[in-house]
């Protein structure tokens, strides 16, 4: 990283735009996300995203200038300069439009530029019908991604569907509200917590190893209806980690890493057991977990609220068995909830009581495993 950075500072850029090969803008690409990632100084990264959106500009697609300028104008977010960032997103959105989509990647774009756009016409606090009149485009659009005939893979785009619709019941809520106590809510008062476009489109993450050395891959946890727990369970595969990695190689074929909570671009296994389980139904695919989808689960007997658990059920005189779904705890009462399109799948009530007799915590995930898309015009 430091030689990185040092060649960044000799590159000289602001003198030589015109003579930088391609291979340098993708290299300052990466170097800027990891520097984003670790928490770079805003002056510094403000810098280096506008020193990559002129490389950008000089030998650069009409996706990849787009990026660069949605990048810069999320930094302008985070200084307060919300007109800044509003003129350079509108940039975006109308080179995106004018250059027909070659690929998935370009279509999320066109859809994400919308939905910041109505972010920002929230933050700039306009009328409620300018505000949803750019989400409900980026809403159209990401569902025509998800019933795309070539689009294989399309979890990630009811995720972020549904997390725009809770954002958009919210906001109409709250303006309901205000029109009725006939007290203006600023943005500084607002309790709206708005779900900015995972940008990232649902981006993946790199995974940091830490001192583990190799990940098992288990036999089918359900994601659906209670089906009988292999005990005890044999891994049908065992993949190497390297210390920093992004993609992964289970049942030979390519998979990317996600986080379920979305809010960072990493994960750090620490020194607890982790293990991959294979999901197989549906029962919590409005959490972004697919049949045929990859688990990656940290083991531990206990949950959190909210919670994704693998967990057995417990039943006397029968095998335990075994399922994954939403943790809940209200009071004394808990629930394993089912998070489903599928009214087919059903929750668990329980009591506290029954943990470690009728119900057992085997661990919660905290990532993961999608095959990757291959969308593109040409196939």
């Amino acid at each position: 990283m430091r030689d990185i950075d040092q060649a960044w500072s000799t590159l000289q850029i602001k003198d030589n735009f015109s003579q930088l090969p391609y291979s340098i803008q993708i290299l300052m690409r990466e170097y800027y996300q990891v520097r984003n990632r670790e928490g770079e100084n805003l002056m510094r990264l403000e810098k280096m995203a506008d020193d990559l959106l002129k490389v950008s500009k000089v030998n650069g697609t009409a996706l990849e200038i787009a990026l660069s300028t949605i990048e810069f104008a999320i930094i302008q977010t985070r200084k307060g300069s919300f007109h800044k960032a509003y003129r350079l997103i509108e940039e975006a959105a109308v080179l995106l439009r004018e250059n027909p989509a070659t690929n998935e990647i370009h279509y999320q774009t066109f859809a994400a530029s919308f939905w910041l756009l109505g972010c920002l016409e929230y933050a700039r606090g306009s009328s409620r019908a300018e505000i949803l009149k750019c989400w409900q485009k980026a809403l159209t659009l990401y569902e025509k991604l998800s019933n795309h005939e070539l689009m294989l893979y399309t979890g990630q785009y009811r995720y972020n569907i549904r997390r725009m619709q809770e954002t958009i019941s919210a906001f109409i809520s709250e303006r309901s509200e205000t029109v009725n106590s006939s007290h203006f809510i600023t943005n500084a008062e607002s309790t709206l917590q708005l779900a900015l476009p995972t940008f990232s489109l649902f981006k993946p993450v790199t995974l940091f190893s830490g001192q583990t050395k190799v990940l098992d891959v288990y036999h089918t946890i359900p994601a659906g209806p209670l089906t009988e727990l292999e005990d005890p369970p044999e891994p049908l595969e065992s993949f190497p980690l390297q210390k920093e990695q992004a993609m992964f190689l289970i049942d030979k074929q390519g998979f990317q890493l996600f986080r379920l909570d979305g809010t960072e671009q990493t994960i750090h296994l620490n020194s607890q057991l982790h293990i991959v389980l294979r999901v197989e139904g549906d029962s919590m695919n409005l959490a972004n977990i697919d049949d045929g989808d990859y688990i990656l689960l940290r083991l531990q007997n206990d949950a959190s609220h909210e919670d994704i658990v693998a967990a057995q059920i417990i039943e006397k005189g029968a095998e335990p068995q075994a399922t994954l779904k939403r943790f809940e705890r209200d009071g004394k009462k808990i629930n394993l909830k089912a998070e489903s399109s599928n009214p087919k799948n059903k929750s668990y009530p329980f009591v506290e009581n029954d943990l470690n007799h009728k119900l057992s915590i085997i661990g919660v995930a905290i990532g993961v495993f999608k095959p990757n898309n291959t969308w593109t015009r040409e196939n």
